[in-house]
């Protein structure tokens, strides 16, 4: 029965970690990022005290416990997929048009843009670790495509015809 209860605690631990990672990978809501990461916060708080009072430990110690916990753990993940996140970007910024080199490859060996970005060999940059590439790709029939990329600040724009041009 303690083991049991222990996985759920971790469970909590391990998904409120994860959703915070998860959150803090996107790159375009920074205005509402304080009060959406505010309001996780109260809710694994709350989530944890309901936690440890159901494994029987007095109240105070619950209180102290929840908080210190989500404390640590949200931030943390939050800040570790915000940095994933500026990574992905940077790599974007600097080396960005070998995907649109392997695109124009791609259609010359197939006569056409691939469908989607995955259909392209190899692995493609831009890459963050629970929502994938940064790079967004719009194919417009076989002879055209719109590409992208961007966070709060800037987007990077190009197409089959122009390289990447930046865009507040």
């Amino acid at each position: 029965m303690i083991a049991r209860k222990a996985s759920v605690v971790f469970a909590l631990i391990l998904g409120g970690a994860v959703f915070s990672w998860w959150f803090g990978e996107d790159p375009y809501a920074p205005m509402g990022t304080n009060l959406l990461l505010a309001l996780w916060l109260i809710l694994f708080i709350a989530l944890e005290v309901i936690t440890f009072l159901v494994l029987g430990r007095p109240r105070k110690l619950v209180g102290v416990a929840g908080c210190l916990g989500v404390a640590i753990i949200l931030p943390l993940g939050f800040v570790g997929g915000s940095k994933a996140s500026t990574r992905a970007f940077n790599e974007c910024v600097a080396v960005g048009e070998t995907v649109r080199d392997r695109l124009a490859e791609y259609r010359s060996t197939h006569g056409f843009f691939p469908g989607e970005l995955s259909e392209l060999p190899g692995k493609l940059p831009c890459q963050r670790p629970l929502r994938g590439t940064l790079l967004e790709y719009a194919p417009r029939g076989r002879d055209s495509y719109g590409l992208h990329f961007g966070d709060w600040l800037v987007t990077h724009e190009a197409t089959e015809k122009d390289p990447f041009m930046a865009r507040k």
